[in-house]
C-alpha cells in the first residue's frame, strides 16, 4: 500500500493460502477491486507416505484436469504434486488477467474486471514463503511446489515481482510499522473497555459530507462489511473512516447517525471493535454512540486497507494512547 500510495502505482496483491487466493488491485494506495477463487496448498494434502489425507473440491477438479481421479488414502506423487502446482499457477494468472474461470464454482467472490497496466505484483500469505524462496520445508502440502511454480509462471508472463520487506505469512501481521501517540483529551476510549486490543484488521469505508450524510454513511458501512471475505469475518476489526475535510458539527452528527443505523443492522461478531477517522471527529462520535456501543474512537490517523492496528491502554497520568499501525510495504 505504501509504495502504490507514495508512487503512484497500480499493483496486485496475491495472498496465497491454504484453501483459496485473495487477490487485490490496488491503485495510488487504494484498494480498487479484490476476488477471490478456489486455489490453495492444501487443496491436496498428504502424510508422510504421500497418501491423501486432505482432498478439497477444488483439488479434484484439478486432479480431474490432470487426467487423474483419485480419493483418500491414494499415492499423490511427487511428479503429480508439481503437475498440480504447474496447473494452479496456469489457472490463477489466466483467471487475474482475463476474468474467465475455468469452472463455474471457480470464484469465491466475483472476479476482477478488465486489468489496467500492472506495475508490480506483491505475493503474501503462506504460500508466499516459498514464492520468495524464505521457507524450504514441506508441510504435507502443495506449498513449495505451488510457490516455485507461481513465481514462475508470473516472471514467463512478465510481471514485476516486488520484493517484501519482511516474512509476511497468513497469521503475520505487515511489513512495516509505526507507532502514534494520540491525546486522550481528543478522542473517545470508553472507560469500561478492555484495552490494550491488538492486531485489528482496517476495513475503510470512504464516505463524504454530502446530504444526506447518515443515509449515505449506513449505506457505506453496510456494503463495506457485507464484501468482507467470509475467511475474516467473525474475527476483531476496526472501521476506518476516510473523508474529505471537516465541515461543521451537524455533518459529523449525522455521520455518528448513520453509523449508528449501520451498527443496529448488524449483529454482534460483524460490529468493529474500534472506530478510527481521518478527521478530528472522534470525540464527538464516541460521545454520541457511547450509550450503545462500547467502543473506542480514535481520529487523525490515516489508514488503508491492508492496514492492521493496535490500540494501547491510556498512559496513567500522561493521558495519551498509543497506537501502532501496520501496513503491508511494497518494496521495490
Amino acid at each position: 500500500m505504501q509504495q502504490s500510495r507514495e508512487q503512484g502505482l497500480t499493483l496486485l496483491n496475491i495472498d496465497v493460502g491454504g484453501g483459496t487466493t485473495k487477490i487485490s488491485l490496488i491503485q495510488e494506495g487504494r484498494i480498487r477491486g479484490t476476488t477471490a477463487v478456489n486455489i490453495g496448498a492444501r487443496l491436496v494434502a498428504h502424510n508422510g507416505t504421500d497418501e491423501i489425507v486432505r482432498l478439497e473440491k477444488g483439488g479434484r477438479r484439478f486432479l480431474a484436469a490432470l487426467g487423474q481421479n483419485l480419493d483418500f488414502g491414494a499415492k499423490v506423487s511427487k511428479e503429480l504434486r508439481e503437475a498440480l502446482a504447474r496447473r494452479m499457477a496456469q489457472v490463477l494468472f489466466d483467471a487475474v488477467t482475463t476474468g474467465k474461470p475455468p469452472w463455474e464454482d471457480f470464484f469465491v467472490s466475483p472476479g476482477l474486471s478488465t486489468l489496467p497496466k500492472i506495475d508490480g505484483i506483491l505475493f503474501s500469505g503462506g504460500v508466499s514463503e516459498y514464492i520468495y524462496a524464505r521457507e524450504t520445508t514441506s508441510f504435507g502440502d502443495l506449498g513449495p511446489y505451488l510457490g516455485r511454480e507461481i513465481r514462475s509462471e508470473a516472471e514467463k508472463r512478465g510481471f514485476t515481482i516486488l520484493e517484501a520487506g519482511e516474512g509476511i505469512r497468513a497469521t503475520v501481521i505487515g511489513a512495516s510499522q509505526y507507532t502514534v501517540q494520540l491525546s486522550g483529551e481528543t478522542i473517545f476510549v470508553p472507560e469500561s473497555l478492555p484495552l490494550p486490543v491488538r492486531n485489528l484488521r482496517v476495513f475503510v469505508v470512504h464516505a463524504n459530507w454530502e446530504a444526506p450524510v447518515a443515509e449515505r454513511v449506513e449505506q457505506a458501512v453496510m456494503q463495506i462489511l457485507g464484501e468482507r471475505d467470509p475467511e475474516v469475518r467473525g474475527a476483531p476489526f476496526a472501521l476506518a473512516f476516510s473523508t474529505p475535510p471537516f465541515v461543521g458539527y451537524g455533518a459529523v452528527q449525522d455521520m455518528a447517525q448513520g453509523i449508528d443505523r449501520a451498527f443496529a443492522r448488524l449483529g454482534v461478531d460483524d460490529r468493529p471493535v474500534a472506530l478510527v477517522f481521518g478527521q478530528n471527529v472522534g470525540q464527538v462520535v464516541g460521545g454520541m454512540l457511547s450509550a450503545k456501543w462500547n467502543m473506542p474512537c480514535i481520529d487523525e490517523v490515516m489508514l488503508s486497507e491492508l492496514d492492521f492496528i493496535d490500540i494501547g491502554a491510556v498512559v496513567p497520568e500522561e493521558g495519551f494512547v498509543p497506537v501502532v499501525i501496520k501496513s503491508l510495504a511494497f518494496g521495490v
